[in-house]
């Protein structure tokens, strides 16, 4: 069986994470430090992505957020990684919900929060963002937090299949061998039924 949603979502696929392709406006900076990150010379690109982030350049804060969590350019922090992804999100950036969301899961830099992580991946996933489409059917197979539930659990998985996404893969075949197939069938219908939210300025799906 071929199966196909009602609305095709393309993958981007980056070489780089720090690498974001956007609408919305553009700073002054970011270009630069786009090509100091492909350069290698990350120290320069934190620089000019910290004066683009606090110019509003929500794939700057993206950004700066992830080479604080590295220890790239800068040191370590990753306290100020989650504020500057706050703020990213605050601008409705897919790629700083997933971070954001992964920090909550992990108890990374913030409080560990279940609930938080869960409506930061569920908000991305809804606006087509593969990677938050398996973090929400993973933390539905693991009940954390969100009731645990193997069928929507399905759907999500077919959603970021579609776009292509390898990640998908080993929890989709692990839910084939459990679901029964009248389960099955209405996670496919409900993902054939599916389509994305508005998603707003900043958009990029990771």
């Amino acid at each position: 069986m071929i199966w196909k949603p009602r609305v095709a979502l393309e993958g981007i696929v980056f070489g780089l994470l720090l690498v974001c392709v956007a609408s919305g406006p553009s700073f002054a900076g970011w270009e630069e430090a786009n090509s100091a990150l492909l350069a290698g010379d990350t120290e320069g690109a934190a620089k000019l992505l910290r004066r683009a982030a606090r110019k509003g350049d929500a794939r700057a804060q993206y950004s700066l957020a992830v080479l604080l969590l590295r220890g790239e350019g800068v040191a370590y922090n990753s306290d100020l990684a989650a504020r500057w992804l706050r703020r990213a999100v605050d601008s409705l950036h897919l790629r700083a919900h997933v971070l954001l969301g992964n920090l909550y899961a992990s108890g990374e830099g913030v409080e560990r929060d279940d609930t938080r992580a869960m409506g930061l991946y569920r908000l991305a996933a809804e606006r087509g963002s593969a990677k938050a489409q398996v973090a929400v059917a993973s933390m539905l197979y693991s009940g954390r937090g969100a009731d645990r539930d193997d069928e929507e659990a399905f759907m999500w998985l077919l959603l970021a299949q579609n776009q292509g996404e390898s990640s998908a893969k080993q929890l989709l075949e692990r839910l084939s061998e459990k679901l029964a197939q009248g389960q099955q069938s209405r996670a496919f219908e409900r993902a054939m039924a599916w389509t994305p939210t508005d998603s707003g300025p900043g958009e990029d799906r990771p």
